[in-house]
């Protein structure tokens, strides 16, 4: 009865983390773009954060706390820029 429960657990983990990086890619996909790289660079791991933190700097400059926060958790890179709304120009 406990491995029932630990699979359905796994499964629904699995569904929601999954889902989870679908919507990511899909928004920071949306965010690369308009700040003119190519889309597929939010499906790579390492890369689209890279990406992510090398745009925050050039758009608002260096930020120590702020790398630190968004190296870890690239979500608050992507929303910062997400919500400016002028054009962003390549890396």
């Amino acid at each position: 009865m406990i491995f029932l429960g630990l699979g359905i657990f796994a499964i629904i983990a699995t569904i929601l983390v999954g889902t989870a990086y679908i919507i990511n890619g899909v928004l920071l996909g949306k965010v690369l773009k308009k700040a003119g790289l190519q889309s597929w660079i939010a499906w790579v791991p390492v890369y689209n954060s890279r990406k992510t933190l090398e745009l925050s700097r050039q758009k608002f400059g260096k930020s120590e706390p702020f790398d630190t926060i968004a190296y870890f958790l690239p979500i608050f890179a992507v929303i910062r820029l997400a919500k400016d709304k002028t054009t962003t120009p390549t890396v």
